[in-house]
């Protein structure tokens, strides 16, 4: 299990990726006929770049096709039907490069067996290092200690993230007189028999999630453990780093206060500052092109201007009119005034359906961060409207504008579109986990994953 960005993921997905890696370059190399029987007449550099680009590009595929996605259980026929489908994608944008590089007389003799096998590996080694991981691999003896809701809370994060190798023990209660309510493990004893359940059962991990006002574990037994090698940590940051999310109901305030995201030196504010300024202005040079092409369909599909600006609330609270390319009718809120957008929304034109799946119609927000506005990364720009109803409703609301807002965020990747109370709850917890982790790499990985969600058009309306 490694922890990246304050987040667990399994230590197999980075071994699968370098199987499927290693594997499919050697796969890509026979079927150039490279190696020892020398068939084509290719330079050696250039036999292996073309095989570790179209192995760098099928990686890609696979991990478009939710190949990597370790927590979405796939049967063995799901499995090979999406590995097809991932590397018939793979090959249509390695063969432009290949045919650019490969001499007239090249063969694709060996090309279409060779990733029959490929499939047929993978099918093989994905099922039994599944049958391993859950069935045999000891993975790590996790004792939870107390019954306050933050245990709950990793109980079921732990039952949703099944590929980490997590496996629960039991629960320590405070006292007789408490029960673990719907925990569906053991009670393994109570406080007072905290040494004894920890000297029986030898957990490899212990998460301390005690009820207000409940009696302290002992230091130096604690400080025992941790000498041993167990973990000791606290029930909420497991489940932040289990979920991505900071549960609202569980924020202390002192503790995000002192988080590394909220505070940013005056160096690392320039730094952000610059960078994304010469990206945004680099951005809108080379997508000037389907600015235009986007702008005639706009304007020949639907009545009204191609952009539109919307007033949006940005850090400390201050607002500003955000641009995007116009997806629904002129007059959309009229006669409705301000309203989330809901599943199949009429208000939405033909193109702009399009455009929002796309998420095509956020571009023109590059401006925006030109102007310093907004980041490419940050928790979504919000109304006024609905963050004053927001706010009513949802404790620590306005923590999210601690940052300027972005294009894309962990919430836009990870939780549905945000169009009730419930769901917004929802994006303000992924929000705090941004605030409380934000760093450079932390962005790539949103920015990576934001590539996915608009290839699929997932989560948009």
């Amino acid at each position: 299990m490694i922890r990246l960005c304050n987040l667990y993921l399994p230590s197999q997905l980075f071994l699968f990726i370098a199987i499927d890696g290693a594997f499919l370059t050697l796969v890509l190399l026979a079927a150039l006929n490279a190696g020892p029987m020398h068939l084509l007449p290719l330079p050696t550099w250039k036999t292996f770049f073309m095989a570790a680009t179209g192995g760098a590009v099928s990686i890609w595929c696979l991990y478009f096709f939710d190949l990597y996605d370790l927590d979405l259980a796939k049967s063995t026929p799901e499995l090979l039907l999406q590995g097809l489908r991932a590397l018939g994608c793979g090959l249509l944008l390695i063969a432009p490069i290949w045919w650019l590089l490969m001499p007239s007389e090249g063969v694709y003799r060996t090309l279409e067996p060779s990733l029959v096998l490929f499939i047929v590996v993978l099918c093989s080694y994905r099922f039994i290092a599944d049958f391993l991981g859950r069935r045999r691999l000891r993975g790590e003896r996790v004792l939870l200690v107390g019954t306050g809701p933050s245990i709950s809370l990793v109980a079921d994060a732990m039952k949703q993230r099944g590929c980490l190798p997590l496996r629960m023990t039991g629960v320590v209660v405070e006292d007789l007189g408490t029960h673990a309510g719907k925990l569906a493990f053991a009670t393994c004893g109570h406080l007072g028999e905290f040494e004894a359940v920890t000297r029986s059962f030898r957990p490899d991990r212990i998460a301390v999630g005690l009820q207000p006002n409940a009696p302290l574990l002992s230091p130096s037994r604690l400080y025992e453990l941790r000498r041993s090698g167990v973990r000791v940590e606290d029930a909420t940051e497991l489940y932040e780093s289990l979920t991505g999310r900071v549960p609202v109901e569980l924020v202390a305030v002192e503790r995000m206060a002192y988080g590394r995201g909220f505070g940013q030196s005056g160096l690392s504010k320039a730094l952000y500052r610059v960078v994304e300024f010469l990206l945004a202005i680099g951005a809108i040079v080379v997508l000037m092109p389907l600015f235009v092409v986007i702008g005639l369909a706009i304007k020949l599909t639907s009545k009204g201007p191609i952009l539109y600006q919307q007033e949006r609330v940005g850090t400390f609270g201050k607002t500003f009119n955000t641009l995007k390319f116009r997806s629904m009718r002129a007059d959309a809120e009229k006669l409705s005034g301000p309203v989330w957008a809901t599943d199949k929304d009429p208000r939405v034109t033909t193109i702009g359906r399009f455009l929002r799946k796309a998420r095509l119609d956020e571009f023109p927000q590059l401006w925006n961060v030109v102007r310093g506005e907004m980041h490419f990364v940050g928790p979504r720009p919000e109304r006024p409207h609905f963050v004053a109803m927001l706010r009513e409703h949802i404790a620590y609301y306005d923590l999210r504008h601690s940052i300027p807002p972005g294009i894309t965020g962990w919430a836009q990747v990870c939780a549905s579109y945000g169009s009730n109370i419930e769901e917004s709850r929802t994006k303000l917890e992924y929000d705090l986990f941004y605030l409380k982790n934000r760093s450079p790499l932390f962005d790539l990985l949103i920015l990576f994953k934001t590539v996915k969600i608009a290839v699929f058009g997932r989560g948009a309306r």
